[in-house]
């Protein structure tokens, strides 16, 4: 019975679509096979707000994750590159061993877009054998599936309210000073960062951005520390700290820690309404 709802509902769903066979916008539901996790139900809104541009907001839910990703995605011919990803809000434990590397394949049917799929692939790893160097191919790390059904009204109202609060974000964010004292130089391209209140927990919210790309949005910061890893680009990095409001104890405060494999530096910092404090991290081979 489930199985034919299923399959009606996308029928309207791409229906719906039919006039506009390369459109995404509309409601998404699929399924999410991650190393990390178990399988996870996942629902999805897409707004394609312009030509070859789209913004993807998708929910996953399992027993252990419940966590929002706000995605910007770029047409190229028949895939949807990723060029932004940001983590919304997350409760429970988050995903960070997730590489949002690669894009979304557009599978058809009667030239009609019927699915989305992401794959993420495992690293290959290098394993000595006869005392010969040799590359061991793994599986896929991660499946994401996507198939078109009609919207679920109050997640579509709430992707909407976290589009247009990233669009208001961005254009605050360049109204407000930006102080850069601190820095770290850094050897290491790959680096993980873990943020926290490590004073008492007040309600501060924040949004991180790195470099030119928003990762993190209205987050609640807590006594536990949370996890997100980063990739360096050779040269000057920048993480800086929105404050999203002011906690019931002004300014907004965060203590995070960045680890680079070697060395684990904590910094303080702090941001309010009209400034917005960063770290600067230097990678120097």
């Amino acid at each position: 019975m489930k199985i034919m709802l299923y399959g009606l509902l996308m029928m309207v769903a791409l229906a719906s679509r039919a006039q506009q066979p390369d459109s995404l916008s509309g409601g998404w539901r699929g399924s999410w096979h991650h190393s990390s996790l178990v399988r996870s139900d996942v629902k999805a809104e897409i707004v394609q707000f312009a030509e070859g541009q789209a913004q993807l907001c998708m929910y996953v839910e399992t027993d252990t994750v419940r966590q929002t990703f706000l995605l910007q995605l770029r047409q190229q011919q028949d895939v949807w590159k990723i060029a932004e990803v940001q983590e919304v809000a997350p409760a429970g434990n988050s995903l960070a061993s997730v590489n949002w590397k690669g894009h979304f394949s557009v599978v058809r049917e009667q030239n009609e877009i019927c699915a989305l799929e992401w794959v993420m692939p495992e690293k290959p790893v290098k394993q000595k054998k006869g005392g010969k160097n040799k590359t061991a191919n793994l599986l896929p790390a991660s499946i994401l599936l996507l198939y078109p059904l009609p919207s679920d009204t109050a997640f579509r109202e709430q992707a909407q309210r976290l589009m247009t609060a990233q669009r208001e974000r961005v254009e605050e964010a360049g109204k407000r000073t930006v102080l850069a004292s601190k820095e770290w130089t850094v050897k290491q391209e790959k680096i993980t960062i873990y943020i926290w209140d490590n004073n008492k927990q007040d309600g501060d919210t924040i949004s991180l951005k790195w470099n030119d790309t928003w990762i993190l949005s209205h987050f609640l910061l807590k006594k536990a520390k949370y996890r997100i890893d980063l990739d360096l680009e050779q040269g000057d990095n920048q993480l800086l700290m929105f404050a999203e409001n002011l906690g019931s104890l002004p300014p907004n405060t965060a203590s995070i820690a960045i680890d680079d494999n070697f060395y684990v530096r904590t910094f303080i910092l702090n941001s309010n309404m009209t400034t917005s404090e960063s770290v600067r991290i230097i990678l120097q081979k």
